[in-house]
């Protein structure tokens, strides 16, 4: 699947399979562009809009997130996955797009989390639970940043 010239027509069409977010395989076709290029650009406009929202906030993303751990997690493990979120992750990163967290304030997070004097075992909670959040941000198909590991210096 890709872009390929109609021979009749003269124009350039787009024929691509996709899954939408319930799994289900989907084809789409476009037709009519003069260009190749342009074929090419609406094919990555339109792979990129499929499932995400660049505009969506951290915690937006959050509610979305805990409410699929709801269904995969036991109790015990959504609350502590809650209370390492709301006491640790989202102080930091709520208010922030998705879109415009980048891997220095990841790491300037994690530097705050040292600070903080956690021992090495919650640091290492801490990032296990934010890399899940961003593993479902390249499920959604978010442009995903990064992940620096959060570790101590040793001394």
């Amino acid at each position: 699947m890709g872009v390929y010239k109609d021979t009749e027509r003269g124009t350039w069409f787009v024929e691509l399979r996709y899954k939408n977010v319930y799994g289900e395989s989907k084809k789409k076709k476009k037709r009519g562009f003069k260009k190749q290029s342009d074929a090419k650009k609406w094919e990555v406009k339109f792979l990129n809009s499929l499932y995400s929202d660049p505009e969506i906030t951290f915690e937006n993303l959050y509610v979305k997130y805990h409410e699929d751990l709801k269904t995969r997690c036991k109790l015990n493990t959504l609350i502590r996955r809650e209370s390492v979120f709301k006491n640790n992750i989202l102080p930091y990163f709520s208010d922030i797009k998705i879109k415009n967290i980048t891997p220095l304030m990841i790491r300037n997070w994690q530097n705050k989390m040292i600070e903080k004097k956690f021992s090495q075992s919650y640091l290492s909670i801490l990032h296990r639970n934010l890399s899940s959040f961003l593993i479902l941000l390249k499920i959604l198909s978010f442009k995903r940043k990064s992940l620096l590991y959060c570790r101590k210096h040793r001394q």
